[in-house]
Formats: structure tokens, sequence, C-alpha cells
């Protein structure tokens, strides 16, 4: 394939994890990192809802933004690839999608259809972040039965596994038979591996 269309094949980077996971904070640094290398990036958010706080606060970071509300991207898949064809006309770089934090399967309802758009897009690997805390509250013992069940099917769906907050949990203990990395959203120390 010519570099012409590797430029018009943007990456779709898609970021989930659990609620309070710190997948905004993330996608908005990593977009600022990535525009300062002169790659052009906008994001996609996602609630059940109809307005989203998060796509108000991409757009004050300068950041394009839009959004699939009324239902996770699983259930309004032709909503986000509507919106992805839209962005796609913007000659962009990378196309963050953020989904609802409650969304579990995406594997199968989202990346399955998104690959097989193939020369559309560059699909990157699905990542699942997961805040050290909240991590360790539901693998416990006496974690609610219901959100341990969703917490966990999104580990196991992931094909990278990222620790987030790192600044705030340097010490935070690693979860037995888990690999992930481990970064942070604040500019000295994101994407560093801290274990």
């Amino acid at each position: 394939m010519s570099e012409d269309a590797q430029r018009q094949r943007p990456w779709v980077v898609i970021v989930g994890g659990f609620l309070g996971s710190g997948k905004t904070s993330l996608i908005l640094a990593a977009a600022r990192l990535l525009e300062q290398r002169g790659l052009r990036c906008a994001v996609i958010l996602n609630d059940q809802g109809h307005e989203l706080v998060d796509t108000r606060h991409a757009d004050a970071q300068g950041l394009l933004a839009r959004e699939v509300t009324g239902g996770c991207f699983c259930c309004r898949f032709s909503g986000l690839m509507t919106v992805i064809e839209e962005l796609r006309t913007r000659s962009l770089d990378v196309i963050f999608a953020e989904p609802v934090g409650s969304c579990t399967d995406i594997s199968a309802t989202v990346f399955g259809p998104l690959r097989e758009e193939f020369d559309g897009y560059r699909v990157a690997p699905f990542t699942v972040l997961a805040d050290p805390a909240r991590a360790e509250e539901l693998l416990s013992e006496d974690a609610d039965s219901d959100l341990a069940f969703l917490f966990q099917n999104q580990l196991q769906e992931a094909d990278l596994v990222c620790m987030t907050k790192a600044d705030l949990h340097p010490d935070a203990p690693r979860i037995p038979g888990l690999e992930a990395r481990w970064l942070s959203a604040k500019p000295a120390t994101a994407f560093s591996n801290a274990g």
C-alpha cells in the first residue's frame, strides 16, 4: 500500500475501562503529545445519556470532538461508524474513541466489524484502563458481584491493560495474573512503565 493510501487510513484507537479509570484524561494527554509531533487527532466520546461533559472538556482543550449518545458503541455501532467516516474526511492521523465505562463485549461488537474495514482504517489494539485503587476494590472477595463481573470482563477482552494514575498510586500492588503497563496522564509521567 502506498504512503498516501496509508495516510488516508487513520488509526482508530479505542480506549475502554471502568467508570473513573481516567479514559478522557489519558486520551486528551495522548492527543496533546501526538499533536506536538505534528499528528492530527480527534476523539469520539460515548454515553448512554444525551449530553456529555467530556465532549465540552475536549472542546475546551482544543481537540476536535464528536459523540455517540443514547447507547454504548456496541448498541450504536452504525452511529459510531457514521462519526468515524465524517472524521476521516478531515485527514486525521488518529481517531480516539472512548466507549461508555460500563460497556463490555467491545471486541466482538466493535473491533470485529471495524477490522473488516481494513481499507479505511488502521485499528490499534484494544486498550483497557484501570484505576489501581478501584481495581483492588473490584477484585476483592467482598466486591459487588455485578460490578466485579463487569470489570473482570473488560480486563479479559483487552489486548492491552494499562493501570492509570501511576502518579497517585506508585506503590499500588500488582494484580496477580495480570500483565499491565502503568502510566499517568500527567505530562511528566505519561506513558511511563512503572512496573
